[in-house]
């Protein structure tokens, strides 16, 4: 029910199969970035800095992740397959309004968990058995697309070693390439201990949220250190660059909403401490 198992319903309805053929098993519902308010691109500089601003507003105010998520949804920054259905995973997916639409459209909606086995005439998961008709075609999508690391991690420079860890949520090319600069433009120890602490991957929002501090941290330390800071200006891979271009001294507004970044950052780190602690308690 991830990624993979969005885009191949999106494809098999685009293919002109009917969505009352497709049995679809979704032991897991997902929160979805929509993809209209996160465009990289400055002629949605004004909506996509409103919608990561909203990120930070909710994170600065909430108490608990379920109202992380229903903020973030009714800013229109995430939203659902089902609106009937609470979802409790997020893998950072992107999907469009037109997307959502026709996932929608697939009503045979199987909830028993993930699949054990299928043989001949049925289908076996974890909380349920279902019988099959003769022909139907499997389509595939059990595949997990990221690894959790646990407490053990390493440090990403470690000794002679590198280990290419995200550093930034959902930019493992830009991690990786920051990594590589580090090690052959930044010598001290230190610098790049501030610079590199691990964003995980994660399932659930809580553990997303958590993830937030240490992205916030590496991002402080980027800033602090000129070289880096100069670099990231200038990298193609870093997904914000891209809504900078053209960006003139005149825009005073555009410099207005990205004023409104440090503030909001600040409170959020402030805040998220106790978004985790009231979730550890409960």
């Amino acid at each position: 029910a991830g990624k993979t198992g969005m885009d191949a319903i999106v494809w098999l309805i685009e293919r002109g199969i009917s969505p009352d053929q497709i049995t679809w098993v979704r032991p897991n519902d997902y929160w979805v970035f929509l993809r209209e308010n996160i465009f990289n691109h400055p002629a949605f500089f004004e909506t996509t800095m409103k919608t990561f601003q909203s990120d930070l507003e909710a994170l600065s105010r909430v108490e608990t992740p379920e109202e992380y998520c229903l903020a973030l949804e009714e800013s229109g920054m995430w939203h659902r397959i089902d609106p009937e259905i609470w979802p409790t995973k997020f893998h950072a997916a992107v999907c469009s309004t037109d997307e959502m639409a026709k996932m929608r459209q697939v009503g045979n909606v199987v909830r028993d968990g993930h699949v054990q086995r299928i043989e001949p005439g049925r289908r076996i998961l974890e909380n349920g058995e279902v019988a099959l008709d003769e022909g139907c075609l499997f389509v595939d999508c059990t595949a997990r697309a990221g690894a959790v690391l646990g407490k053990d991690a390493p440090p990403v420079f470690d000794g002679d070693t590198l280990h290419l860890f995200m550093l930034r949520p959902f930019q493992p090319l830009f991690s990786a390439a920051l990594i590589a600069f580090l090690e052959a433009k930044v010598p001290d120890e230190a610098t790049r201990k501030a610079c590199t602490r691990l964003v995980n991957f994660h399932d659930t929002p809580l553990e997303y949220i958590g993830q937030q501090l240490n992205s916030m941290a590496n991002q402080y330390a980027w800033s602090q250190v000129p070289e880096v800071n100069n670099w990231i200006n200038s990298c193609r891979l870093y997904a914000s660059n891209h809504l900078m271009v053209g960006l003139k001294p005149t825009d005073t507004d555009k410099f207005a909403l990205l004023q409104r970044f440090g503030p909001l950052t600040k409170a959020a780190v402030a805040n998220i401490p106790k978004i985790l602690q009231n979730a550890a308690t409960k």
